[in-house]
């Protein structure tokens, strides 16, 4: 057959010697050898065509590369394997947890998902991605220090040098937070973001932006009069405030005088409540 509308292939099975020029010699996971079709792929859901040389669509498709693919339009990388050789300049060199060695990536990042790659001089970037950090790393747009782990020595004043759980001690940030996520940097001076985040307090904290207060755990004295000193369903003996409720997810605060939100939240209600609004 020399059919050229239809497909001399359909549903898994082939007809050998096809020379189909409008539609795929290849269909449901199967090839036609020789095939030498220029419409559709040469390669289609997980098998490969040998020697194919595709210039419209991916050489490499569902985790599996083509040897020797040259392709400049889309990724030679997908799905976690990547095409030894590979000099893209278009996309990342680097996919879903695996680097090709020797990358000069200068736009996206050479360090994506976990791993990293040595001696990089990264500006655009982070060197730092998800809980692996590049040592030596002279990062200076993005953070240092990203995901639980910090570049020891950095001096970053753009991100935070504290970030999901981890501290730089002696850290001076002014920017963003010194304390995120569970853990506290001792002595902070914040003055933009809450010296407190997440269930931990910081003693003595004097910050007067955010709350003294998250997440259930209350900083006694606290002289909160932005946020409220109540959150999560804990309450904090004494509170004052004036803002937001004395009263949040079921549980009460004796003696509320709230006169801007509800006394009342969550199906729990505050005996006595004065709540006028």
């Amino acid at each position: 057959s020399q059919c050229t509308n239809d497909s001399d292939m359909f549903n898994g099975q082939s007809l050998p010697g096809s020379q189909c020029n409008n539609d795929s010699d290849m269909f449901n996971g199967r090839s036609l050898p020789g095939s030498q079709c220029t419409n559709d792929r040469d390669m289609f859901n997980g098998r490969s065509l040998p020697g194919s040389q595709r210039t419209n669509d991916s050489d490499m498709f569902n985790g599996r590369s083509l040897p020797g693919s040259q392709r400049t339009n889309d990724s030679d990388m997908f799905n976690g394997r990547s095409l030894p050789g590979s000099q893209r300049t278009n996309d990342s060199d680097m996919f879903n947890g695996r680097s090709l060695p020797g990358s000069q990536r200068t736009n996206d990042s050479d360090m994506f998902n976990g791993q990293s790659l040595p001696g990089s001089q990264c500006t655009n970037d982070s060197d730092m991605f998800n809980g692996q950090s590049l040592p030596g790393s002279q990062c200076t747009n993005d953070s240092d220090m990203f995901n639980g782990q910090s570049l020891p020595g950095s001096q970053g004043t753009n991100d935070s040098d504290m970030f999901n759980g981890q501290s730089l001690p002696g850290s001076q940030c002014t920017n963003d937070s010194d304390m995120f996520n569970v853990r506290s940097l001792p002595g902070s001076q914040c003055t933009n973001d809450s010296d407190m985040f997440n269930g931990r307090s910081l003693p003595g904290s004097q910050c007067t932006n955010d709350s003294d207060m998250f997440n259930g755990q209350s900083l006694p004295g606290s002289q909160c009069t932005n946020d409220s000193d109540m959150f999560n369903g804990q309450s904090l003996p004494g509170s004052q405030c004036t803002n937001d409720s004395d009263m949040f997810n079921g549980q009460s605060l004796p003696g509320s005088q709230c006169t801007n939100d509800s006394d009342m939240f969550n199906g729990q209600s505050l005996p006595g409540s004065q709540c006028t609004k």
